[in-house]
C-alpha cells in the first residue's frame, strides 16, 4: 500500500470557525461565477445555506470536518464530509493554492475512501460547479460519473 502524502486532523473549535469564514466566502465567489447569485446577495446567501447544513455548526450529527495536513504537518488544505443512510456527500474540499497540482487532491479523496469505508458508505457523492474543469477532471479520474446536469440560459 503506497504512503498517501496526507493526513486528516479533526478540526478545533477555532479551526472550525476560520474555516467557516473561508468557506462563506468561497462558496459565495463560486455562486458568483456560477451565475447563481448577484454580488449583492451572495455573501448573505451562503451564510443562510451553511446555517440550514449545519445548524449545531462543528456539532451537527454525521458531518465531518478535517483540516488536510501534509506528511511534514504543513496545514495544506480543509475537507467537509456529511453521512447520509448509506451515503458520503463531499460538502466541501478545498487545497490551498500553493499546493494545488502536486497530487494532494488526489491523496485526499483517497484517504476520503478510506473514511467513507470506514463509515460503512456505499456510495460518495458530490456537486462541482460546471467552471472547475480541474476538480471536475479529478473527480472523474477516481470514478465519478455524472448523475444530474442543471443547465442555464441567459435571457437578454
Amino acid at each position: 500500500m503506497e504512503k498517501l502524502k496526507v493526513k486528516f486532523k479533526k478540526m478545533t473549535k477555532k479551526s472550525f470557525e476560520n474555516y467557516m469564514n473561508f468557506s462563506i466566502k468561497n462558496y459565495a465567489e463560486e455562486k458568483i461565477k456560477s451565475g447563481n447569485w448577484s454580488e449583492e446577495e451572495a455573501e448573505e446567501n451562503s451564510k443562510k445555506t451553511f446555517e440550514q447544513l449545519l445548524p449545531q455548526k462543528e456539532k451537527t450529527p454525521d458531518n465531518y470536518f478535517y483540516e488536510i495536513h501534509s506528511q511534514e504537518d504543513i496545514h495544506i488544505g480543509n475537507i467537509w464530509f456529511f453521512k447520509r443512510n448509506e451515503e458520503i456527500f463531499l460538502a466541501d474540499i478545498y487545497i490551498d493554492e500553493e499546493f494545488q497540482g502536486k497530487g494532494y487532491g488526489k491523496d485526499t479523496m483517497k484517504e476520503l475512501e478510506t473514511k467513507a469505508r470506514k463509515l460503512k458508505a456505499k456510495t460518495i457523492a458530490l456537486h462541482v460547479f460546471g467552471h472547475n474543469k480541474k476538480a471536475f477532471k479529478l473527480y472523474e479520474s477516481f470514478g465519478f460519473y455524472i448523475t444530474n446536469i442543471n443547465m442555464t440560459k441567459d435571457l437578454k
